[in-house]
């Protein structure tokens, strides 16, 4: 398997059809891709609507800690990529950013992992939602840089 997607997720319905398939069109121009789904014991309708799309579906045991850790380790026991990309279940990949994290990976063998800037959605008065992209100063920005920390989303 050449690149897995990791998705955590709690009570996510609103906002899990929109990562999936932000996630799905990101992966089309790999090979061997996967997307699976860890669910975090959810009671709404969360894993009903990522049911529908092409998503492998495994759910946290009540018992566990119900944590995005616990998901991400659960998940990584549960796939096989070459690259992991980890993402919470209410957000979305811009297009282009993880062609950009693959190929950065690709190139710098001394680079474990890559981060994306967050980006908060909108809501406007005319129901639209604004709408980030990625420009010329996110290629500007990456570069490589020792950190004792990781956040949950990213490209290992």
């Amino acid at each position: 398997m050449y690149l897995s997607c990791i998705i955590v997720a709690r009570n996510e319905e609103k906002n899990i059809e929109r990562c999936i398939l932000s996630v799905i069109r990101a992966l089309c121009v790999y090979p061997e891709t996967e997307v699976l789904l860890v669910d975090s014991c959810s009671n709404d309708e969360t894993i009903n609507v990522a049911s529908k799309l092409s998503t492998r579906i495994i759910r946290l045991r009540s018992d566990w800690p119900q944590s995005p850790s616990a998901g991400r380790f659960l998940g990584v026991l549960n796939t096989s990529g070459r690259f992991i990309l980890f993402i919470d279940g209410d957000m979305e990949l811009i297009p282009g950013w993880l062609e950009c994290a693959v190929d950065f990976l690709e190139k710098d063998d001394s680079a474990a992992a890559v981060v994306g800037r967050l980006y908060d959605r909108f809501q406007n008065k005319d129901g639209s939602s604004s709408s980030p992209s990625i420009g010329v100063e996110f290629k500007k920005m990456i570069g490589t840089q020792t950190t004792h920390f990781v956040p949950g989303s990213a490209l290992f």
